[in-house]
């Protein structure tokens, strides 16, 4: 039960990280079709002022009478040429833009490679990596120029809004981009790369967590815990000794220990009565080609400085025979023969 609630927290957590980076990635790529939108509109308005400048055509505007009707009438070199005024909502910049180019159709037409070039400039000066195409179509002649004649590209490309211009509205432009993945990612200026790797580096640290196995605690018993190399011995309801660690806690304390400490321990609490004998000791910790003369008077004295912390554990010496460890103040029986040793 427990690896299945593992497994779905996980697929829980990733499918909130996918979820939140797609939702990310969307809002980052409405981002680059808002810059690509007002960066085409900018671009006409430069292309307009470009143009008029190469032709420096002289013209005047002449508002009609009010009681004409909603028209004006333009004078150039050709002429002069009576046409129905733009919508009324429109700006006076706006009005003037759309005089400027039916005035420039002929003398010095829209050319779609340079808007296009115009375009992908301004564009990669916003860190926008994209391919780009423009329409232009003439309704007066009925005319499409495209700077890009894949007609494959426009199945896949973004495309803005359609700007129409010109006095009687009679010019149609329009761009296309090609809006990759990559393109959104290096628009983000690294925000994106960012949470990607937070969320790649918190995924893993979660699953980390799930799969460290928990402590093994293990009550007092017998031979077995000298089999038992990482778990957490439970010596009282308030002492546990970590032999992984090599800690004694006692409440809130945490008695640091030696391995030599930890065996002697385990030693203790294997034995039936948690007695040992001299030999016994001396075997585990040494050997049995080892003069226990003085080495277990100090490692016990060791042994009791870790433990003076505990009242309720303690290392009694039993006379002529061994050492044994008392838990909670109360010394178990020793079997009968040790009795009768320890009274000879």
């Amino acid at each position: 039960m427990k690896g299945y609630f593992k497994i779905l927290s996980v697929g829980i957590t990733c499918f909130f990280f996918v979820l939140a980076s797609h939702w990310l990635y969307i809002q980052q790529r409405e981002r680059v079709y808002i810059a690509i939108n007002d960066s085409f509109q900018e671009i006409i308005a430069e292309d307009l002022t470009i143009r008029w400048e190469e032709k420096k055509l002289p013209f005047h505007i002449y508002s009609s009478p009010v009681n004409s009707g909603d028209s004006v009438t333009i004078q150039d070199h050709r002429g002069m040429k009576r046409a129905p005024i733009i919508e009324k909502k429109q700006s006076e910049n706006e009005k003037y833009s759309n005089i400027l180019q039916s005035v420039l159709r002929q003398e010095n037409p829209i050319n779609v490679n340079r808007l296009d070039s115009l375009l992908l400039s301004r564009l990669r000066k916003q860190d926008i990596f994209v391919t780009t195409s423009i329409s232009y179509t003439d309704k007066a002649s009925d005319d499409t120029y495209k700077s890009n004649k894949d007609s494959s590209f426009y199945e896949v490309a973004y495309a803005t809004p359609q700007i129409r211009t010109g006095v009687e509205q009679e010019l149609i432009l329009q761009a296309f981009a090609k809006v990759t993945w990559y393109t959104v990612l290096r628009s983000s200026s690294g925000y994106f790369f960012t949470w990607s790797i937070l969320s790649v580096i918190f995924i893993v640290i979660f699953v980390l967590l799930l799969s460290q196995k928990p402590k093994q605690i293990v009550k007092v018993s017998g031979n077995e815990l000298l089999h038992h190399e990482s778990a957490v011995i439970q010596i009282t309801e308030e002492v546990t000794m970590n032999m992984q660690e090599l800690v004694l806690q006692y409440g809130e304390q945490r008695i640091k220990l030696t391995q030599q400490i930890v065996d002697l321990l385990k030693l203790f609490i294997a034995h039936e009565n948690h007695f040992i004998t001299y030999e016994e000791m001396t075997e585990a910790l040494w050997g049995k080609s080892h003069d226990p003369s003085d080495s277990i008077t100090q490692v016990i004295r060791r042994l009791r400085g870790c433990l003076k912390p505990i009242p309720c554990l303690a290392i009694n010496n039993v006379r002529g025979r061994g050492y044994q460890l008392t838990i909670d103040g109360e010394s178990k029986p020793l079997q009968k023969e040790e009795q009768q040793a320890e009274n000879l």
